[in-house]
């Protein structure tokens, strides 16, 4: 068994979150680095039940995301992924004999909720995974659903939180006790009110309007990606790329999941118009799309 739009814009707080995204390897919203907006996950919070080892949760377990990051040319957009989870999935007794990454979600809206986004957009690059379109491609006008259940995943983002940081009740102390995991969506907290927490998140697209290709890609040695950089050593780096002129501009965020939720990531980012590439500094506003929805992301337990 596995255990598996636009809100308002702060343009003060943009500057001061924006000059240190920029500083540190230590990546939050916005971090940039030889021209890409990178999102990097926690290495402590992929899960994987183990024949005769249990849970395993972090580096050793084959649902650990490392980061994922994007790129802007003047007519591409292009997303990289760095993970233990291949591009084929992982192989298991399920529907379709593995389980897969889910679809890549692409939200313009500004709707404060993943569940309330209108006009989404979305990605499916894995050929092998349960979406309910046939073709890869970029989505518009998408529904979205969940198919954890039959990919033997966790009954909820919130399960998942606690099976990683190992949550129980102390009753001498009366407080809750943590073990060693962090459960974190990258540039998003764990807990964020941006996905449901209690149900089943929907992980794939339900129905949508194909609008365009998508170009895999797994050489980047041209492309100036640097996954370690910031320590990730996820043991596969893949990506893909979609026509830049079919998406809208402005600030989005992106997020993606397992399709047994066992780990995810998010990126915060921006798209220029069609005939600019920015420059890095014309980027120091990342972060703050949703400055007190994202203000969340990360969070660390304190460990009693």
């Amino acid at each position: 068994m596995f255990i598996p739009q636009r809100l308002s814009w702060f343009t003060g707080a943009a500057l001061v979150l924006g000059t240190v995204a920029i500083t540190a390897p230590n990546a939050t919203a916005g971090t940039l680095h030889n021209g890409w907006n990178y999102g990097i996950d926690s290495f402590k919070d992929g899960t994987e039940y183990q024949s005769g080892r249990g849970l395993v949760v972090g580096s050793e377990s084959a649902f650990e995301f490392y980061g994922m990051a994007m790129k802007e040319t003047e007519d591409s957009v292009i997303f990289a992924i760095n993970s233990n989870l291949g591009l084929s999935g992982y192989s298991a007794s399920v529907r379709g004999g593995s389980i897969a990454w889910g679809d890549l979600f692409l939200n313009f809206s500004g709707s404060s909720t993943f569940d309330s986004a209108t006009d989404l957009f979305a990605i499916r690059f894995a050929e092998n995974n349960d979406s309910g379109v046939a073709e890869l491609g970029l989505y518009s006008n998408v529904t979205t659903k969940s198919v954890a259940g039959v990919n033997s995943g966790h009954s909820s983002l919130s399960s998942y939180n606690n099976k990683v940081s190992n949550k129980s009740w102390n009753k001498d102390s009366g407080s809750w006790v943590y073990g060693d995991g962090d459960p974190s969506l990258a540039d998003l907290a764990s807990d964020t009110s941006y996905l449901n927490q209690s149900g089943r998140t929907h992980n794939v697209i339900k129905s949508g309007t194909k609008i365009g290709d998508v170009q895999l890609i797994s050489d980047f040695s041209n492309l100036g990606l640097d996954f370690g950089y910031f320590g990730a050593t996820g043991t596969n780096t893949f990506g893909f790329s979609v026509d830049k002129s079919l998406l809208p501009t402005g600030d989005f965020i992106a997020h993606i999941l397992a399709e047994c939720n066992n780990d995810g990531m998010a990126l915060i980012g921006e798209i220029s118009d069609a005939e600019s590439v920015p420059e890095p500094a014309g980027l120091v506003g990342l972060g703050v799309f949703g400055l007190g929805l994202w203000g969340q992301r990360r969070r660390k337990h304190q460990k009693a």
